[in-house]
């Protein structure tokens, strides 16, 4: 196949794997220039060694050896190997390079020990982290210098990874966002290569005893407390060794379970969050369940017109199956005509003291009917839901009032599922043309790249039918744009009006409804309603590009959305897929 002449359909068709042999092959690493850096750190690299094999550690100390930047110290520290390969191999580098130091303890002391061991040797402003069967792309340092130069007060970087199998070949490129403070406290998202401030790190005295497995986790929280500068390098600098050894991985799970939550259960207390930490929805995951705050109310507004079968679908299952009980329904009726929704929404009023009815007696404008019922309501926050909705968990409510009651969380979406069980909505990606749902129509509940739609994170962007958020910064940021996205927009424009204010969106998979989408509305692929969709797209562009020239930070640059598919940008000759719009 002539790959300069693939189209971007025809990439978003290629498996994952086929699709980064091609970003590899259009994207080659370059040899770079050093000079240019006017701030030129020492980097510590330590590498702890236990019985590792000779074969795949020498592979480990060349990736350091043939580094493009060259100040550089490499200390393997020994813990206690019996391997008489590992000792060979070590005795091989002794004296080969000024820079390579090798220390050996007495016994096995566990991997945290063997790391503050080789810290203490140190001599590096920064130390960077690396196993002994894995490798450094070659340029792997000179990115983070290149980083370090830019941005002077980082105190922890880190970078894209992929995995090596036994033949050589690159695969499952695990392509991270930027510092996601939600993402972390669900589980390691920024693994490897990480690099940290040696001063920053001393103020914490590194790895403790006891966590072996989540050493390098329960380090990154614990440097939260100091507010560091973390900054992701979005480049593939770190190789992982693959092996298929399942029954390795099994004997370590239990162990690794443990540790990762007593690492978890150590932030909650130190940051003095009323929380459990309970088993997340893939392996090593975890959902930090927040207490939640007595007598706050949510004002829940749900607009209808007619379609008397979705409402009452709607609030028949948010009435029998929610646990949270200080809550309020303002029911909006945008001139409905059928006498059903009517008598329905009237009655509801009566049975229930908590359910209010108002009538918004003008031409649908999404923005405003929202607006003025916010206006109404009595809550400390509000949640915007539409009635083509259905409640399947009695905690929906409470797990979204656990986040928005946060000081620092603006807003706060949930995972929508379509009638079929799989995603409508797990967040959503923007750029500066536009803006696309996330794990859309992927089936609930499955991987999808690294299990993006199964973990509590910071996103740009999530739907307005069902968002939370705190009603006195609802109306700090003018609530929705009631001219310029009548329509739609409205709840991207105003989650980045959220974000510019210094608050984080959050999006939760555990808190889950069915959104049966736009039934209430219809479609906006009919003629005049897309008309006026490109209408308001096109101020969203005008309004928002600035605010997204570097990308959205919880998207990675190498990748685009084709036809609701997560593709590789390839560069390829005749197109650049990063000008594709989302």
């Amino acid at each position: 196949m002539n790959h300069s002449k693939l189209t971007l359909e025809q990439i978003a068709a290629f498996d994952l794997n086929k699709q980064y042999q091609l970003f590899r092959q259009f994207n080659p690493q370059k040899t770079h220039d050093f000079n240019k850096f006017k701030q030129q750190p020492l980097i510590s690299v330590v590498v702890p060694i236990y019985n590792a094999s000779s074969q795949w550690l020498n592979l480990t100390i060349k990736s350091v050896f043939n580094q493009s930047y060259p100040h550089w110290q490499l200390i393997l520290q020994d813990d206690g190997s019996y391997a008489q390969s590992t000792k060979e191999c070590l005795k091989h580098w002794q004296d080969k390079d000024p820079r390579i130091l090798i220390n050996y303890s007495e016994s096995n002391q566990g991997v945290g020990s063997a790391l503050n061991q080789a810290i203490g040797c140190s001599n590096g402003s920064f130390i960077a982290l690396l196993e002994h069967m894995d490798r450094l792309d070659e340029n792997a340092l000179w990115f983070c210098v290149n980083s370090l130069n830019q941005k002077q007060s980082t105190g922890v970087l880190y970078t894209d990874e992929d995995e090596i199998d036994a033949s050589g070949n690159h695969l499952n490129p695990y392509l991270k966002p930027e510092f996601n403070l939600d993402a972390l406290l669900s589980f390691n998202y920024i693994k490897n290569l990480c690099v940290i401030r040696k001063s920053l790190g001393d103020k914490v005295k590194w790895f403790r005893s006891g966590f072996d497995g989540a050493h390098t986790y329960d380090l990154l929280l614990r440097l939260l407390s100091f507010n560091p500068q973390i900054e992701r390098i979005p480049q593939v600098l770190y190789h992982k060794m693959k092996f298929s050894s399942p029954s390795a991985k099994l004997s370590n799970k239990d162990y690794q379970d443990i540790t990762i939550k007593a690492a978890l259960q150590d932030y909650i207390f130190h940051n003095g969050l009323h929380a459990t930490v309970q088993q997340g929805l893939f392996d090593f995951s975890f959902h930090i369940k927040r207490q939640v705050h007595e007598n706050q109310t949510v004002s829940i507004i749900i607009p209808f017109k007619d379609q008397f079968s979705l409402l009452k679908n709607c609030m028949d299952s948010l009435l029998a199956i929610t646990s949270h009980r200080h809550y309020e329904v303002l029911l909006i009726n945008n001139q409905s005509s059928d006498s059903d929704v009517l008598e329905y929404a009237k009655q509801l009023t009566c049975d229930f003291k908590h359910v209010l009815l108002f009538d918004f007696d003008e031409s649908f404008n999404f923005s405003r009917l929202n607006n003025i019922a916010a206006k109404k309501a009595s809550g400390e926050f509000l949640l915007f839901l539409n009635n083509d909705t259905k409640i399947i968990h009695h905690d929906w409510l409470q797990e979204m009032v656990s986040h928005i009651q946060r000081e620092k969380v603006g807003a706060v979406g949930a995972k929508l599922l379509y009638a079929d069980d799989t995603i409508q909505h797990s967040g959503m990606v923007a750029s500066s043309k536009s803006v696309m749902h996330l794990g859309r129509n992927e089936k609930d509940g499955a991987v999808g790249y690294f299990q993006r739609a199964n973990y509590v994170q910071n996103v740009s962007v999530c739907t307005g039918a069902c968002l939370m958020v705190k009603k006195s910064l609802f109306f700090e940021v003018d609530g929705f744009d009631e001219a310029l996205f009548p329509i739609t927009f409205n709840d991207v424009d105003l989650c980045l009006k959220i974000r510019k204010a210094g608050y984080l969106i959050v999006y939760t998979p555990f808190a889950k409804l069915y959104h049966y989408e736009s039934k209430s509305r219809g479609s906006d692929a009919e003629p005049e309603k897309l008309k006026r969709y490109l209408v308001e797209q096109q101020r969203y562009r005008h309004k928002w590009a600035d605010f997204f020239e570097n990308g959205d930070p919880y998207y990675h640059p190498n990748f685009v959305h084709v036809f609701e598919v997560v593709c590789f940008d390839v560069n390829l000759e005749e197109y650049t897929l990063r000008d594709t719009a989302i």
